[in-house]
């Protein structure tokens, strides 16, 4: 077997134009949350009365506003590709809350967020997304115990920066596991065989973060990213 390594992170390019429907490339989008107060009427209306419900529940405005700028933009670019209203797109909820689409639509969604970014990946094949905000000191000794093989632990324990190396691999089995829409959880690392059905791609959305992009191993799609502001949903 392989020994583990840490993933060697790329630095995207975010200057890709939307793409008009029908979807053809696996997109990834870049939101800052602080470009986003107020909130752009737009992506108000993209939201049904259960999603502004939802937001009302939080209990700190920055994970509401956090969820409102996130399911308004899925909504509306969602809303482009099937050439309805945003807040008519049938997007619902997989069993480990990740966001759904009926078959029908051949579409599939993933959310991300940390700290002040927001990513969403849309594509026509299962594809899963995680980020993660780099913050010194954070302890993770215990999660890497339940979650990581010796091995990556012992890779951990040499890392110079031991909170961005255990994000760099925490966030790739993280998009992994919501590629397959299964949740994440102490002892559920893959197998090599599951490892190997699927492709990760480690990249640093913006500096001081981390993230990870994953889709079917055998999928040879092109990637684009984009980064969104809000003016794009004037």
């Amino acid at each position: 077997m392989r020994e583990p390594m840490l993933p060697a992170l790329f630095t995207p390019d975010w200057t890709a134009a939307l793409p008009p429907p029908p979807l053809t490339a696996l997109m990834v989008y870049r939101l800052a949350l602080a470009d986003f107060t107020p909130l752009p009427a737009a992506l108000a209306a993209a939201l049904t009365p259960g999603e502004q419900a939802r937001a009302a529940r939080y209990h700190r405005p920055a994970d509401a506003q956090r969820f409102r700028v996130g399911r308004g933009a899925l909504r509306h670019l969602l809303g482009q590709q099937l050439s309805m209203h945003p807040a008519d797109v049938p997007l619902g909820t997989g069993p480990h809350g990740k966001p759904a689409l009926p078959p029908g639509t051949g579409l599939h969604v993933n959310v991300s967020h940390a700290g002040n970014w927001i990513l969403l990946a849309l594509a026509t094949q299962p594809v899963g997304i995680d980020v993660e905000e780099i913050v010194p000191g954070f302890v993770f000794r215990e999660v890497a115990a339940a979650t990581f093989s010796p091995a990556e632990q012992q890779l951990l324990a040499a890392a110079p920066d031991a909170v961005a190396a255990f994000l760099a691999l925490w966030t790739r089995y993280e998009a992994q596991a919501k590629a397959t829409g299964q949740g994440l959880g102490p002892g559920s690392s893959s197998s090599a065989a599951e490892a190997a059905a699927w492709a990760v791609r480690s990249f640093e959305p913006a500096p001081g973060y981390v993230a990870a992009l994953a889709h079917a191993a055998d999928w040879q799609v092109q990637v684009c990213f984009s980064s969104l502001q809000a003016s794009s949903f004037q």
